[in-house]
């Protein structure tokens, strides 16, 4: 692509301009579009150029990244908390480290990343030195080096103006109609410092180590396969041993899957006082976590070599059979639960339950597959981690805040509604609370003064920054939230709220 150090440093002007003294949101949206965008479209014309069609712009594990990088962009913009800005730099990390390859695993790619950045900080300068070596006659370089030359003097004089009229007040006023109030320094330094930042990841380059250890773990099981404690207990013992403790793992799954069910249809529990239920029931599903986990790695350590090629395909059987009794055993926690968030209200505990036991289903379902399709090791990693990484992104678009909120005061009973907690999520929070004080006019509590005076600090807070910052910042989350509290006005007599209106 022609002049493609111009697009870089346009690119990054671009950016520049999104990002500088805002807040995230869609700006950062506006970045992971542009970006995708230009690096397939460089991708393609590169490949057009050599007559490849297997450049990462056309591999699919490129789209994917960029399909990741997009979800996290797109929660930024919708939700734009902590964690939708970690899952946007960590899928803006995978995609960058797909750049000059057709895939990388994830666990290494965020080495690969830190070697790209870490190594343009320096090519910068030796690829900028390189670039104006040679062809010393060219018009447009002697004009750029012209120009180089002219700001980095220009940019001398005025550091050191600047200095000066900071140490002499005579200084000052004798070089007080030299104005550069117009001159945004913030802007510029954050220009160059994007500038050289991200050149490592426009322009990325992998580490051949790295790269070459990453291709050494194979996907595929190699017939050959032996190690030192397979040779030590020999195939068909190691064969025997698997089967047993397979065997008896079946039986036992089948009865506590029986108990389960037998639990879910008495209902057994509900009845009980919270404390006691709740101790009951995760005390139940800690043990279960635990036992997925080893569940995986039992298979994994199995099935890692010779018993794969085996011809008694009973062990294959035993060990598929078990696996899927446990993905029923994930299905029966679950609805577990989902049970006790219905009676006793949605919590980040309990939507960490599901969603841990939505990633052991995954995990299952990928060990199911190794097994059948003889997959090693690492081909599991590969993928789960993949999959893991896609479901974090597609959660982080959700305000859980807000959905826990709304959840708990619409269907759990008033006697078990833990209010506390529901004020403790925050602003995202304050609209159902105060919806369920005013339904249930309760508005002389402790509870109702504190909601009041965290929904005032609010709107002050989000008042100011709508001055302060320009549509870049802009949030789905944040114009929701400001809507619904700007609704509320207050009257206060002393330190009480004396009387307050709600405007449609």
């Amino acid at each position: 692509m022609k002049n493609e150090i111009r697009i870089y440093l346009i690119w990054t002007l671009v950016l520049t301009n999104l990002l500088y003294d805002e807040y995230w949101g869609l700006n950062a949206l506006i970045v992971a579009v542009v970006t995708v965008g230009l690096l397939g479209y460089r991708n393609l014309f590169a490949a057009k150029k050599i007559n490849q069609t297997n450049s990462p712009g056309n591999d699919a594990f490129w789209y994917f990244g960029a399909a990741i990088w997009l979800i996290s962009a797109t929660a930024v913009f919708l939700v734009g908390g902590w964690f939708q800005i970690f899952m946007y730099l960590i899928s803006m990390t995978y995609f960058g480290s797909l750049q000059d390859r057709k895939s990388v695993s994830v666990p290494f790619s965020p080495i690969q990343a830190v070697v790209s950045f870490s190594t343009g900080l320096g090519r910068i300068f030796h690829d900028t030195i390189t670039r104006f070596q040679g062809d010393n006659g060219s018009r447009s370089k002697k004009i750029a080096r012209q120009i180089i030359l002219f700001s980095i003097g220009l940019i001398i004089c005025i550091s050191f103006l600047k200095l000066y009229q900071l140490a002499d007040a005579d200084f000052y006023e004798l070089t007080s109609f030299i104005n550069l109030d117009w001159i945004s320094w913030g802007f510029i330094f954050f220009y160059i410092l994007l500038t050289w930042i991200l050149y490592g990841f426009y322009y990325y380059q992998s580490e051949p180590e790295v790269t070459k250890f990453d291709q050494s773990f194979k996907n595929e099981i190699s017939t050959t396969y032996s190690d030192s404690l397979e040779r030590f207990f020999g195939v068909k013992q190691e064969r025997l041993l698997a089967l047993i403790t397979l065997g008896v793992l079946n039986l036992m799954l089948v009865l506590l899957l029986v108990l389960d069910v037998r639990f879910l249809v008495d209902g057994f529990g509900v009845d009980k006082p919270v404390a006691e239920y709740s101790s009951l029931v995760h005390q139940g599903i800690n043990a279960l976590i635990f036992s997925l986990v080893l569940v995986i790695l039992l298979i994994s350590f199995f099935f890692r070599g010779s018993l794969n090629f085996e011809n008694h395909k009973a062990l294959k059987y035993v060990g598929v059979i078990w696996l899927s009794l446990n993905c029923i055993l994930v299905i029966t926690t679950g609805i577990k639960n989902y049970d006790y968030i219905a009676e006793f209200g949605f919590t980040y505990k309990r939507l960490g339950v599901l969603l841990y036991l939505f990633l052991c289903g995954i995990g299952l379902v990928f060990s199911v597959y190794k097994i059948v399709r003889v997959q090693s090791v690492w081909f599991l990693i590969r993928n789960t981690s993949l999959s893991f990484i896609l479901v974090f992104a597609v959660v982080s678009m959700f305000n859980w805040n807000q959905i826990i909120a709304d959840y708990n005061i619409e269907h759990v009973k008033k006697e078990r509604l833990d209010l506390e907690y529901i004020f403790e999520l925050g602003p995202d929070a304050y609209p159902a609370l105060m919806n369920f004080h005013v339904e249930n006019q309760e508005t002389n509590t402790d509870l109702f003064y504190r909601l009041v005076s965290a929904i005032e600090s609010k709107l002050y807070y989000m008042e100011f920054e709508r001055k302060a910052v320009s549509w870049r910042s802009f949030t789905v989350r944040d114009e929701n939230l400001y809507q619904k509290l700007s609704r509320y006005h207050f009257q206060h007599e002393g330190d009480q709220t004396k009387q307050f209106s709600v405007r449609n």
